[in-house]
């Protein structure tokens, strides 16, 4: 106490001048009210960086500010705490995306025909087969690479797939990718395996035509009708 009783702010608290500390004070003396603020961030102590709650609350008497109450609690430990699990949910995040990645490239190289001597799209020709979800043959030109690099943007486009290593289907989107001069430098490709969802569609569409089948030659007279009472059968 005999070091701080009669003595300013500044010389009492150590590099107080220029703080945001200091700016809070003289809001409360400007405004005459009061002001709450945690984590209040102070740098001028030797033992390095510090967070602080702070309370100031003017006093008043005859309606004059005499005194400015202050309750102040160092809460550096709290914010560094803090700041660690945010660090280690940044970390856990970059991890996730690539994880993601590393799965998204896992899957193209499981459903992309590798070969010494594929150079270029041209060359998977030579090993793969492409058809449409009518079975027709997909000309070269038509490929969405090619097309892509023709400056057309491909979206959504189901193609069945037969290299020396399987069958599948696959959903491909491809986009030319441009400079600032406006000239096309490359085409980005994404595609995922879908014969999962085409298989199950094939299945209900056959136990469909069953059913059809069935009802066709029951003897007794049948109707059936969806969920907004229209007439299906």
């Amino acid at each position: 106490m005999e070091t701080s009783v009669g003595l300013s702010i500044k010389e009492v608290v150590t590099g107080y001048v220029g703080t945001e500390s200091e700016v809070i004070t003289n809001t409360v003396i400007e405004t005459r009210k009061s002001s709450y603020r945690k984590d209040i961030k102070y740098e001028r102590f030797e033992r390095g960086i510090t967070y602080w709650d702070s309370n100031r609350t003017p006093v008043f008497e005859n309606d004059e500010m005499k005194y400015i109450m202050f309750t102040t609690s160092e809460s550096t430990e709290g914010v560094l705490k803090n700041e660690s699990i945010v660090r280690q949910h940044k970390i856990i995040a970059q991890q996730k995306q690539q994880l993601e990645l590393q799965n998204r490239q896992l899957e193209a190289r499981k459903l992309i025909y590798q070969s010494e001597q594929l150079i270029d799209l041209g060359d998977s020709f030579n090993t793969t087969k492409y058809f449409d979800m009518e079975g027709n043959k997909i000309l070269y030109e038509n490929l969405p690479g090619i097309r892509a690099l023709n400056g057309e943007r491909v979206e959504n486009v189901k193609i069945f797939v037969i290299n020396p290593k399987k069958e599948y289907y696959m959903n491909n989107s491809t986009i030319p990718i441009y400079n600032t001069s406006g000239d096309l430098t490359l085409v980005v490709s994404c595609f995922h395996d879908i014969t999962d969802i085409i298989q199950q569609s094939k299945k209900i569409e056959e136990q469909k035509k069953e059913l059809e089948a069935i009802i066709e030659n029951i003897s007794d007279g049948i109707s059936a009708f969806d969920n907004k009472g229209r007439y299906m059968i």
